[in-house]
């Protein structure tokens, strides 16, 4: 018995394989376009081969192939210094926990209490003392104790320091 495959079927994969590269190239375009963006994660690309339905492995024809995008967030992006020293940075895995006000009453942001995770840590203090990051995000952290260092309670809140304390001095590492 002679395998036939139909025009049609040749055709409609070898149009599936040039949609499959146009996006994996449009991923790439994107990447480059957003390559000195701060905080871009760059997007990849994932081939997978479509199996048409045969009746059996003898008659198998060719189904083409198809291609998804693939979210690089959780890799760990290019660490570089700045200029101000609320900026913050996060080493290897992990997220900071961030908050966005749904309003402000009398000059106090309100939240509805859901947390966000994110690794943008362009955190600027701001004059209500929050850190607050570029996207409007603001910081959540547990007190310590100033004695033993030791993290009070594990439920993050939004962090407000005073105007008076002691100037900032860059973390150089932390073990968390």
């Amino acid at each position: 018995e002679t395998i036939v495959m139909g025009i049609y079927d040749a055709l409609n994969t070898s149009v599936s394989g040039l949609q499959a590269q146009s996006f994996a190239l449009q991923n790439i375009s994107g990447n480059i376009a957003n390559s000195q963006t701060i905080g871009y994660k760059a997007t990849g690309t994932s081939f997978q081969d479509l199996v048409p339905q045969s009746s059996s492995a003898e008659r198998q024809a060719a189904g083409g192939v198809t291609a998804r995008a693939q979210a690089t967030i959780t890799n760990q992006g290019t660490v570089s210094a700045t200029s101000v020293a609320t900026n913050m940075a996060i080493s290897g895995s992990g997220f900071f926990n961030v908050q966005k006000p749904i309003g402000i009453v009398d000059n106090v942001p309100v939240f509805d209490g859901i947390t966000n995770y994110t690794r943008r840590g362009d955190f600027q203090l701001n004059a209500n003392g929050n850190l607050v990051n570029g996207a409007g995000y603001y910081l959540l952290g547990v007190t310590v104790d100033p004695v033993t260092g030791n993290p009070i309670g594990n439920v993050p809140q939004v962090l407000q320091f005073q105007n008076n304390f002691i100037p900032a001095k860059a973390t150089t590492k932390i073990t968390y």
